[in-house]
């Protein structure tokens, strides 16, 4: 239970009494010069009365009944967790709660019941402060819901005459009010046409090469980070999976790069928490190492589905920049370029804020009448819907390197710092 204190002239001892106490029974405990602690009121009321009028003080010279115009002060414990004696309350809160003073009537010979109807009207104010607030929310609805109806209004009689309707207005949201970036890849920039046709990944996209991958863990790999290659091996077909035992990174670059594979991924876990992923491109780099979290496995995923082997189709979306468009390509180059559409399965990387989501699914063709296989009968509405088959988690870029793995000599392209974080609008991807 919240208490609020009142303030007296300062004693040993404290007596809880409850809220709605008779005001005869509170100045009985006043005048033995108590603290009182009672439950508190709303947090906005605060006041202060004279004590000269409330609350008798028993000075050292032995005057009984001698009035002080010293003030006590009455306020949630939060605002004022150190409470002292009444002159010092006062010094203390002189200043901040002036504007909450409330000074007891002079035709009032009991201050506290006076303070009681001010504190009443206090809450009677508050209320009708929320009542009013209430009120202007309303008011602001009806008027958007107004705007809307004669913008729609004006679109349709501007279809109506053959004319371009108005614009539809847009919100205003972090992705289209992003700071402007420099490295944001233009539909007309030839420079970038030419550095994509020779980069390490133009083989891939010429068709020259197949990919292949090499999935590996850490050296002390948990039951959990079994499952999660288990599933990913269903997303990448064309993958397969070594142990890693004691080899370092490096040697098994160049053994992944003798036999032919193409990109190396290193899944990293810490006390049984799958926290990054590292992605090598062989034989000659680039290498990005990724942030993981959220991560659900397939089993873990309500209604998921079952994959097949079929080779799936690749979406990506949102890599508009260069650091974003060669982070893209690198995702591209772990899947084959010929889907098999008979599957039905897409794999998404869609990059919101350079958080990087990945998502598996499949589309479920299904006739209107419910759930199963598509009926044949003609006139039938056939629906699409998405099954997801799971796993689900989130990339975030760390590092990305040149060339292959190397941690003590290798040339970084980009690395992600706290500093770069200051500002919501901005984005590297």
């Amino acid at each position: 239970m919240r208490v609020a204190q009142v303030l007296v002239p300062p004693c040993s001892s404290t007596v809880p009494i409850p809220a709605h106490l008779p005001a005869r029974s509170i100045r009985a405990l006043q005048g033995g010069g108590r603290n009182l602690t009672f439950p508190a009121r709303p947090w906005r009321i605060a006041c202060e009365y004279s004590a000269a009028t409330s609350l008798r003080r028993r000075d050292g010279d032995g005057v009984a009944g001698r009035r002080d115009d010293r003030t006590a002060h009455v306020s949630h414990p939060k605002q004022d967790p150190q409470v002292g004696t009444v002159r010092e309350a006062a010094a203390r809160e002189e200043g901040e709660l002036e504007r909450t003073r409330f000074k007891p009537r002079e035709d009032d010979e009991e201050g506290w019941d006076g303070h009681g109807r001010e504190w009443t009207r206090w809450a009677d104010a508050s209320s009708g402060i929320r009542r009013a607030s209430a009120a202007c929310d309303g008011r602001m609805q009806r008027e958007k819901r107004k705007q809307r109806k004669k913008l729609a209004e004006e679109r349709e009689k501007a279809l109506e005459s053959g004319q371009v309707p108005p614009p539809k207005p847009q919100p205003k949201t972090l992705e289209n009010t992003r700071e402007k970036d420099e490295t944001v890849i233009r539909s007309d920039d030839e420079e970038i046409g030419q550095d994509l046709a020779e980069d390490e990944f133009a083989q891939y996209f010429n068709r020259e090469v197949s990919p292949k991958v090499l999935l590996t863990t850490g050296r002390k790999p948990t039951a959990v980070m079994f499952k999660f290659l288990a599933d990913l091996l269903h997303v990448f077909p064309d993958a397969t999976y070594y142990k890693r035992n004691n080899y370092e990174i490096k040697k098994m670059c160049e053994y992944a790069s003798k036999r032919g594979f193409t990109d190396l991924v290193v899944i990293n876990e810490d006390r049984k928490n799958i926290n990054g992923m590292l992605v090598v491109h062989l034989p000659e780099g680039p290498t990005a190492y990724f942030r993981l979290s959220s991560l659900k496995l397939s089993k873990e995923i309500k209604g998921h589905g079952k994959p097949t082997r079929h080779r799936p189709e690749l979406v990506l979306n949102n890599f508009s920049t260069r650091i974003g468009n060669r982070v893209g390509r690198m995702f591209a180059s772990l899947f084959n370029q010929d889907p098999e559409f008979r599957g039905r399965r897409v794999v998404t990387f869609h990059n919101q804020r350079d958080f990087i989501f990945f998502r598996h699914h499949r589309y479920v063709f299904e006739s209107k009448g419910g759930k199963g296989k598509a009926s044949k009968q003609k006139g039938m509405e056939i629906r699409a819907r998405l099954q997801e088959l799971g796993p689900r988690f989130t990339l975030k870029l760390q590092t990305l390197q040149k060339g292959t793995f190397d941690s003590k000599r290798g040339e970084y392209e980009w690395v992600h710092k706290p500093d770069m974080d200051t500002s919501r609008r901005r984005f590297f991807l």
